[in-house]
């Protein structure tokens, strides 16, 4: 009786602990935070994205975990996304930036924590879209933070979430405290 309940208890914390790592670009940061992130227990599910497809096949195909992590570069406009080569981007719906328009038409959420470490992702309209789309909160730079400070405000916030089991909000501004860097990050709530 009590192993059932010790693989019920890891299957509750795996099930509650677990994040889409996203990765449009910039997969060092990507290997570090992973790397973190399972040293912590929490299980990462790793999407490498070479071309727009492949993003709208993760938001439309897969069963996501409770939390999901954009890695990638971004500017006020979107997402950007991989240089293609001419033949393969013609086959793509999308180029080069995924906007929050381009954005409404694939992604649906259930209630997911998302984070956005491309900058200029963290703008009202973003945060607005993922909120509809069904997140229950979307963090985001507002602006063009220096390349460390995103990897250093996602390693505090998901320490403050995942290992002090603090609220998204209280995460969230511990992270932002950390430096005018990481101050960019903005929090949207779903009310």
């Amino acid at each position: 009786m009590r192993s059932i309940r010790i693989k019920n208890d890891l299957l509750y914390f795996y099930m509650n602990k677990s994040v889409d790592l996203i990765v449009i670009e910039s997969p060092l940061e990507a290997v570090a935070l992973r790397s973190v992130l399972e040293w912590w227990g929490v299980q990462v599910n790793l999407h490498l994205i070479g071309k727009a497809q492949d993003i709208v096949d993760v938001f439309q195909n897969k069963t996501l975990s409770p939390y999901i992590c954009i890695e990638g570069h971004g500017e006020r406009d979107g997402f950007l996304l991989p240089e293609l080569a001419e033949a393969i981007a013609k086959r793509q719906l999308y180029d080069r930036v995924l906007t929050s328009l381009n954005l409404r038409e694939f992604m649906k959420f259930a209630g997911q924590h998302v984070l956005s470490l491309a900058c200029g992702t963290g703008t009202q309209e973003m945060g607005k879209v993922f909120l509809e789309q069904g997140a229950a909160s979307y963090i985001g730079p507002s602006d063009y933070p220096e390349g460390d400070a995103s990897l250093m405000y996602a390693l505090s916030f998901y320490y403050g979430h995942f290992v002090s089991n603090l609220s998204i909000e209280k995460a969230h501004k511990k992270a932002k405290s950390i430096d005018s860097e990481t101050g960019m990050f903005e929090l949207f709530v779903d009310a």
